[in-house]
């Protein structure tokens, strides 16, 4: 760590690193989508979306235990310094699935049903506008005018 900003040179070794781990990513998200349907045991058959959802959450927590695991083996064994070195490119890269997956469990949330993700947990407890929204057993205090912030029950 240094006082001043420098920005990351890009050399040989961090641009095949990089590209060693785009192609381990996407070689595990094409696996866990294609092979792992045929490993579920539920009722009801997952689609697609949620399949993809799993797919991303388990790769970024996969990178993340990995990512955590690099400082203690290179104090270990001299052989990991190389991956402690381009630590910070593996970090952005799992910041990025994991922001993936969470714009998908997101998005899937507030698409089903048709209704917005605060108005699919947010109801109106014998209450008028402005008064307190129970979510889940906790209570928020909803503006007076719940239509225009998306705090009303369709």
């Amino acid at each position: 760590m240094s006082v001043q900003y420098t920005p990351v040179i890009w050399n040989r070794n961090k641009m095949v690193y990089d590209a060693i781990l785009l192609i381990a990513v996407a070689l595990y998200l094409y696996i866990f989508i294609r092979v792992g349907p045929f490993y579920e045991d539920v009722t009801r058959p997952i689609d697609g979306a949620i399949l993809r959802m799993r797919a991303f959450g388990s790769c970024a927590f996969l990178m993340l235990t990995v990512i955590l695991c690099i400082g203690p083996l290179a104090r270990l064994d001299r052989r990991f310094l190389p991956l402690l070195y381009n630590r910070r490119h593996f970090g952005v890269m799992t910041a990025g699935i994991a922001a993936v997956h969470a714009t998908m469990c997101l998005a899937g949330i507030s698409t089903s049903h048709r209704q917005t993700a605060m108005s699919r947990y947010c109801r109106p407890t014998q209450a008028t506008a402005g008064d307190r929204l129970s979510l889940r057993g906790f209570r928020y205090r909803c503006s007076p005018d719940p239509v225009r912030t998306g705090c009303h029950q369709p």
